[in-house]
């Protein structure tokens, strides 16, 4: 394999916004503007699966084990008796051998088609500390402050109005540290810009901070643009990787970024 040195930039992001966004029961359906950006032909062309080529054939799995609904009784759930499923009293069943790895979710998060949220792609991403969880998707992120038993949103566009498409949200435990990207739509000049986000609270406010690709390179103020962004720890810096679009730019960006000055709000 290839090996070799190559020398980063420095920079600063910059100072830090605060905000604090409003808890939604149901996601915000899109004023008229954002609809249009959904239903963009090239937006959703970008968003779209791409064919797997030479890879061999993938194993499909049976069936999962029938299971009970993992409540404890008097808890509430999304499950009700005759819809399908078991009433709230219905205790846990091992279905699966030890060691098996299995995901439960009590409560459903997914925006459904009526808000207009809806994507062929969801491009998902989930982050939890504690009592607190964080669970992202195109277009919308929903917030839950017990677990997951409960769930709130948070309008993306609220303060973003340029927002599209792609997010990201991860979380740092040895800071209480929740960070979130968020990606947003070319402008006339055919480039973008993405928001960074961090909190300290559990997601009740946030500092944010805007990233653009002249942060990278002065050069680039035209024609170029983020996309497929994704966001990684290690004990003391985010790296933020996202691809790059347009003339004159690499195929991708790696960005390390010192976690002590998210947690203390400035970068």
């Amino acid at each position: 394999m290839p090996t070799g040195r190559a020398e980063g930039e420095t920079g600063a992001v910059g100072e830090p916004a605060r905000f604090t966004p409003a808890l939604l029961e149901k996601p915000p359906k899109p004023t008229e503007r954002q609809q249009g950006l959904l239903n963009d032909p090239e937006i959703r062309r970008r968003r779209a699966p791409r064919p797997a080529e030479g890879l061999p054939e993938a194993h499909v799995a049976g069936p999962a084990p029938d299971t009970e609904t993992l409540v404890r009784p008097g808890e509430p759930t999304a499950v009700e008796p005759g819809a399908g499923g078991r009433s709230v009293e219905a205790m846990a069943k091992p279905a699966f051998p030890p060691g098996t790895l299995v995901s439960f979710f009590g409560t459903a998060v997914l925006p459904t088609g009526q808000t207009g949220l809806g994507s062929t792609v969801n491009e998902p991403s989930v982050a939890h500390g504690g009592k607190h969880v964080l669970f992202s998707g195109n277009w919308y992120l929903g917030l839950s402050s017990d677990g997951g038993t409960t769930w709130a949103f948070i309008d993306p566009y609220a303060d973003m109005p340029d927002f599209c498409c792609d997010q990201d949200v991860i979380y740092d435990h040895g800071r209480d540290l929740f960070l979130w990207y968020r990606q947003g739509n070319k402008d006339a000049s055919e480039k973008n810009r993405a928001v960074l986000s961090a909190s300290t609270d559990g997601g009740a406010t946030w500092q944010k901070y805007t990233i653009s690709p002249a942060t990278l390179n002065p050069n680039w103020t035209t024609n170029q643009s983020f996309d497929f962004p994704h966001l990684a720890l290690s004990d003391n810096f985010l790296y933020l990787h996202t691809g790059l679009n347009g003339s004159g730019v690499p195929a991708t960006a790696v960005l390390r970024l010192p976690l002590d000055t998210f947690a203390s709000g400035s970068c």
